[in-house]
C-alpha cells in the first residue's frame, strides 16, 4: 500500500497519514519524510474545539494514537485567503471571499505538473453543479482555490500570519512517532513547505520562510 499523507483543515486542518506497509525510508534529524502521495482534506467553519474536546470525536482518538499540532493557525478570515496560501503561499491581498476576482503567479499545481506528479481537487456536492450544467460562480467557488488562478481557470474552466485563530491540525500515519504533540507555531504556509520539502518542489511565497511540520516523525 503505498505511503499518504492526508491532510485535513477545518478551518479546521487535520493532518493525517494513511495506515499502510511499514515506511521504506525513515527521515534523519528534522527533515521532512518522502511522501508518495498527499491528500489536504479542508472542514469549513469548526473550532478546535468541537473537533477536538468533545468525547467520542474521532479526531480525538486520532490526535492521541498519533501526533497534535497544538499550535497550527490560519492565516486570516474568511476562507479564501487561506485556501489561496495553501496552496501558492500568498493571500494575495484578499480578505473575503471574491468569486469574481483571479489571481496571478505560480501555484503548487505548477511546481507538480513541472516535476511529472498529478493533483486532483474533489469538492462535495460539485457534482449537483456539474450536472445541470452550471458555472461555479457562488460562495462554493471560494473554496476551490485553483479556479482563482488565471491560467488554470482558463485552461480547467497584504498577507496576515496568524490572523485567522487557531486550527485543530492532526498528524497521523506510519511516518509519524505515535501520542506525539507538537506546540511549535505553525500554519498554512508551514503545511505548503512540508509538501515542497517532501518532494524537492520550488518554495512558493511566503512558504520559503515558514517552517516545515518537523519533530513528529519517527527517528526524530
Amino acid at each position: 500500500m503505498p505511503r499518504l499523507l492526508t491532510l485535513a483543515l477545518a478551518l479546521a486542518v487535520v493532518l493525517a497519514t494513511a495506515a499502510g506497509a511499514k515506511p521504506a525510508r525513515i527521515p534523519a534529524g528534522g527533515r521532512v519524510p518522502a511522501f508518495r502521495h498527499v491528500v489536504v482534506i479542508v472542514f469549513e467553519n469548526h473550532s478546535a474545539r468541537r473537533i477536538l474536546d468533545y468525547p467520542g470525536s474521532p479526531f480525538r482518538r486520532l490526535a492521541h494514537r498519533y501526533a497534535l499540532l497544538r499550535r497550527y493557525d490560519a492565516v486570516a478570515h474568511p476562507s479564501l485567503p487561506n485556501y489561496l496560501a495553501l496552496v501558492s503561499g500568498s493571500t494575495h491581498g484578499l480578505h473575503h471571499d471574491c468569486t469574481a476576482c483571479f489571481v496571478g503567479g505560480p501555484n503548487l499545481a505548477d511546481t507538480l505538473a513541472a516535476r511529472g506528479l498529478t493533483w486532483r481537487m474533489y469538492v462535495e456536492q460539485l457534482d449537483i453543479y456539474r450536472d445541470q450544467g452550471r458555472r461555479i460562480t457562488g460562495p462554493e467557488k471560494a473554496r476551490l482555490p485553483f479556479l482563482y488562478f488565471c491560467h488554470l481557470a482558463a485552461s480547467r474552466r497584504s498577507d496576515r500570519r496568524g490572523g485567522g485563530g487557531r486550527v485543530p491540525a492532526i498528524v497521523a500515519g506510519p511516518f509519524v512517532r505515535p501520542s506525539s504533540v507538537s506546540v511549535v507555531p505553525l500554519d498554512h504556509y508551514s503545511l505548503l513547505r512540508t509538501i515542497e520539502d517532501a518532494w524537492g518542489l520550488p518554495r512558493l511565497g511566503r512558504s520559503a520562510l515558514a517552517r516545515p511540520i518537523t519533530g513528529i516523525w519517527r527517528g526524530t
